[in-house]
């Protein structure tokens, strides 16, 4: 076998599984690497084959294969912390109390054997003692919910009270933490930190436990580490955040100057006080520590690959807070791959946008789709909302028909695909859209309320209107959008005084001018002329003389009010296209 692989009893079968595995593993083809590591895992019985196997079951996302997995890897590494958390994660997600116990004890077990093993001949290296095991376990599931940390915490409770050392204490701490006992967490996590008063990475997670329930206390503890360690800059950026928390934000400032000063190799730092900065409002002082850190990745490492970076992120935002949208577009730009290259695209083309430059700004959108297969939906999306903001909204139209092929069975897309057909007048590619939305997703509310009032509009099919509206009202019975549906569709079906009471309650939550214009022909045809013409007058007011208000005087012959505005551009109300209901 060659140097660095594990040894193997079978080289042939063994290194074509590995191989295969591998590569396998690399075109993230997970399944087929699973089981190849797998089958030369039980062939070898070999516990770093294992791992190899459970990483690649850990990509599958099958738990019930990871499990499994995880157990195998037991019986052939039986301290192995990364199986057994697999297996007692399980236990959590089942409440299964009792094979979370056994497994406890059987790690416990393991761990106390290994403490006692004789070195083998030749061997220099006594077995270390790992009675800390508790608090990395701990600490794993502190990240847990409350209530599986709360189960957690009482099954493992008899070995954490029998540890005294600082990451045992320290790891439940934090899982009593999260489980919701904040008190007995920081007396914990005190003790902790008093046997080992001088270490500053067990200070700052103890500051951590203990602020929520102990602020004053807390402040204390760090300031007393500080005068004997002033230049533990991890340190003075824990005492930032809690300089914050206590609303002292030019102290807070202070503490992240200062701890960039002290920073020496560590780049984190500079991140840190980054982060701190953005969260007091300091933008300018955030872009300067983010900048550094950059800086000190790129001087630690010339070709440091940053394109996943969510620093750029961060950079980006720091520069819209000063309306910088150049340079914001500039650092967002550099943002091109990892999970969060989508919204850097979104944010990019946004800045770009507001810069005037719209084609520009539909091109980094486009080449985004390009590149990021996975965001290709919010992709079209935010492009098709850039082209209606700008009043391009047969291009986004025409850009939500290729989505919707593209994402045949994406909702979002389907239903922003049909509220841009509407606005261009394409209403029976509207309504295929609609209903293609809700065959997939009948209980869809917006779906539901855009269709109802599409044919209610149209004045058919009146008792189809009828249940997608009774489905959307039943959903959100205040929407002031699906309050006006429900009262247009009483108005066609006569029944006016029904009519009136959904239109004037939507009125009175969100004021629109179509709503306001429905309540005039209810009131007319109720014969409140007088209510009518005051109504139009209001909305006159509101949104100036439209040809749309003209002719609803016209034809219903209301007097128009004796001064009229020349204004068609509504001041108060939300942005609305005829016909459509959000």
């Amino acid at each position: 076998m060659p140097a660095g692989h594990p040894p193997v009893t079978r080289p042939d079968s063994t290194l074509y599984e590995l191989v295969a595995g591998g590569i396998a593993y690399h075109r993230k083809d997970v399944d087929f690497a699973a089981s190849a590591l797998m089958s030369a895992a039980y062939r070898e019985k070999n516990p770093e084959i294992a791992e190899m196997a459970w990483q690649a079951a850990l990509a599958t996302r099958d738990s019930n294969r990871l499990v499994a997995v995880a157990r195998f890897w037991t019986e052939l590494e039986p301290t192995s912390e990364m199986a057994w958390q697999t297996i007692f994660a399980d236990a959590v997600e089942k409440g299964d109390r009792a094979a979370l116990e056994k497994g406890l004890a059987a790690l416990d077990a393991a761990k106390a054997a290994r403490k006692t093993e004789k070195p083998a001949a030749g061997d220099a290296v006594k077995p270390r003692s790992d009675d800390a095991w508790v608090g990395r376990v701990s600490r794993l599931f502190s990240r847990s919910r409350p209530s599986d940390a709360r189960f957690f915490a009482e099954a493992v409770k008899p070995y954490a009270q029998k540890r005294t050392d600082a990451e045992s204490r320290l790891g439940y701490a934090l899982l009593l933490k999260t489980a919701g006992e904040g008190d007995r967490a920081c007396r914990l996590a005190r003790a902790a930190q008093k046997t080992k008063p001088a270490d500053a990475s067990i200070v700052g997670e103890a500051a951590d436990v203990c602020w929520s329930v102990d602020p004053e206390g807390t402040h204390r503890m760090l300031k007393t580490f500080l005068e004997h360690h002033p230049n533990e800059a991890r340190i003075r950026l824990v005492l930032a955040r809690v300089e914050a928390r206590l609303g002292n934000k030019d102290l807070a400032l202070r503490e992240t100057d200062r701890a960039v000063k002290n920073a020496g190799e560590d780049a984190t730092v500079f991140y840190n006080a980054g982060q701190i900065a953005a969260d007091l409002g300091d933008a300018p002082r955030a872009e300067k520590h983010l900048l550094a850190y950059v800086e000190a990745l790129r001087e630690t490492n010339s070709e440091i690959d940053l394109s996943h970076h969510d620093v750029w992120l961060l950079l980006g935002n720091a520069a819209l807070e000063q309306k910088a949208l150049e340079r914001a577009a500039k650092y967002w730009h550099e943002l091109t791959d990892g999970p969060y290259a989508g919204q850097a695209r979104i944010r990019e083309a946004i800045a770009t946008a507001d810069l005037g430059r719209l084609d520009d700004a539909c091109r980094i959108l486009e080449e985004g789709r390009k590149t990021l297969p996975l965001d290709t939906a919010i992709l079209y999306s935010a492009e098709s909302k850039l082209l209606l903001e700008n009043g391009r909204n047969r291009d986004a139209y025409v850009l939500l028909k290729e989505a919707s092929a593209q994402h045949p069975t994406d909702t979002e897309i389907l239903y922003d695909a049909a509220m841009a057909a509407e606005s261009v007048g394409e209403r029976s590619d509207s309504e295929a859209f609609l209903r293609r939305l809700l065959d997939m997703n009948p209980q869809h509310v917006q779906a539901n309320n855009a269709l109802g009032y599409l044919l209610v509009e149209e004045n058919r099919n009146l008792d189809e209107a009828r249940r997608h509206l009774e489905v959307a009202f039943k959903a959100a019975p205040l929407d002031p959008f699906i309050l006006d549906s429900m009262g247009w569709l009483a108005y066609r079906e006569g029944r006016f005084k029904a009519a009136y009471e959904f239109t004037n309650a939507s009125l009175k939550k969100l004021y629109d001018p179509e709503v306001a214009s429905h309540l005039v022909d209810i009131l007319c045809v109720l014969n409140r002329r007088a209510d009518a013409e005051k109504v139009l007058a209001e909305t006159i007011e509101r949104s100036g003389l439209t040809p749309e208000l003209e002719a609803l005087a016209a034809r219903r012959a209301l007097a128009l009010p004796a001064t009229t505005g020349t204004s068609k551009t509504e001041k108060n109300a939300p942005e609305r296209t005829a016909g459509v209901r959000p």
